[in-house]
């Protein structure tokens, strides 16, 4: 393909996505994956394939309602009578909004991942992984709600960005200098921010990328890390994007794919292994939403039951905890706010205020917010 053409095919691109603006940019990308083979999940990066772990069930009634029956395609997208909290947002100027897990919202409202109790509904305790325990805070999340992951990573933007063309710039953003969007080699990459200081010593500059219209803001990230590699944003000809992320230096197991981690803001969730398919079920991609929120990647059965909802399973650290099919009319009518977690929801957050982040909090983090 000569450079002709794939200038053509980006001014192409350019006048698609911003059309189509956040509800495109969505749309686009929780494609989904064919699907076929066994339901198992692994967790960790090292072990072998003859460590192979069966999918996790949840237990108790709230996680498995005696109404589970199950929607049509267009319910597939997990609604919700209550807004989204803007709040979530990082501001186009200044630092990161205060924590959104701070608050009675019991869709988002999570322990601090430094100071966990075992869940008594969890199949097992915290994981001793620091970076995989922002998955288990989920266990303190409405059933409903825990394959979403509230963040403030998503930057809060007042005008349509136009960041695939080569003379567009941005208003100012105080801290921050724009890179217009270029070509490095064949590759395109479109314009992001570049922060005016200094990394931290030993960490580098990760940039924010692109999904349609929606800017996840970059972040400091460790420069090495033993036994993992980093893998860049890569853009895709629908104007997505696959963000960057870390993947374990050793070949998957026999029949899973790496479901990459992803940034929150604040610290880097690592990725797990899952099966590349599994019978009756196909894989929808995660996403970020422009409200904030992440949206995890999680298994749809290809059979649907008439008139409910489908409550994604989700990975808690662990292991997968399977999603389940509740009654349409239950899931509207639900009062959400009435709903209380187990103690412990709100625990750590006033330790973390006086400096104390948890005995195994690690002395250089993974990945740094941009202050």
């Amino acid at each position: 393909m000569s450079d002709v053409t794939r200038r053509t095919l980006i001014r192409g691109l350019i006048a698609a996505t911003a059309a189509a603006a956040t509800a495109s940019a969505e749309a686009a990308t929780r494609k989904r994956s064919s699907s076929g083979g066994s339901g198992r999940t692994r967790t960790d990066p090292k072990k072998t394939n003859k460590h192979k772990r069966p999918m996790a069930r949840p237990s108790g009634p709230v996680e498995r309602p005696k109404s589970a029956r199950a929607p049509t395609r267009s319910a597939a997208r997990l609604r919700h009578p209550k807004a989204q909290p803007v709040a979530a947002r990082r501001p186009f100027s200044g630092g990161p909004p205060p924590r959104p897990h701070r608050t009675p919202d019991h869709r988002f409202a999570r322990p601090h991942i430094g100071h966990l109790r075992p869940h008594p509904k969890a199949p097992h305790p915290p994981p001793a992984r620091w970076t995989y325990r922002p998955y288990y805070t989920r266990w303190w999340v409405h059933p409903w709600w825990r394959f979403r992951y509230v963040t403030v990573a998503v930057v809060a933007l007042t005008f349509t960005p136009w960041p695939w063309k080569v003379d567009w710039a941005p208003p100012a953003r105080s801290g921050w200098t724009w890179v217009p969007g270029h070509w490095q080699g064949a590759v395109w990459t479109p314009g992001h921010w570049q922060p005016v200081a200094a990394a931290p010593r030993g960490y580098t500059y990760v940039p924010g990328y692109w999904m349609g219209s929606i800017y996840i803001d970059g972040y400091w990230r460790i420069k090495r890390r033993r036994s993992w590699v980093w893998v860049g944003a890569v853009y895709l000809e629908d104007g997505t994007s696959r963000w960057p992320h870390w993947r374990p230096e050793d070949e998957a197991p026999a029949g899973y794919t790496w479901e990459s981690g992803f940034w929150d803001g604040e610290e880097w969730v690592d990725g797990f292994w899952r099966p590349e398919h599994r019978s009756g079920f196909t894989w929808v991609e995660a996403w970020y939403g422009e409200e904030g929120v992440y949206h995890a990647g999680y298994w749809y059965p290809l059979d649907e039951e008439a008139d409910a909802i489908w409550i994604p399973g989700w990975f808690d650290g662990a292991a997968w905890i399977e999603g389940y099919w509740v009654d349409a009319a239950e899931y509207e009518e639900a009062d959400i706010e009435s709903w209380e977690p187990e103690a412990g929801w709100d625990d750590g957050w006033e330790a973390e205020e006086n400096g104390e982040n948890g005995a195994d909090a690690p002395a250089e983090p993974l990945a740094l917010p941009v202050e």
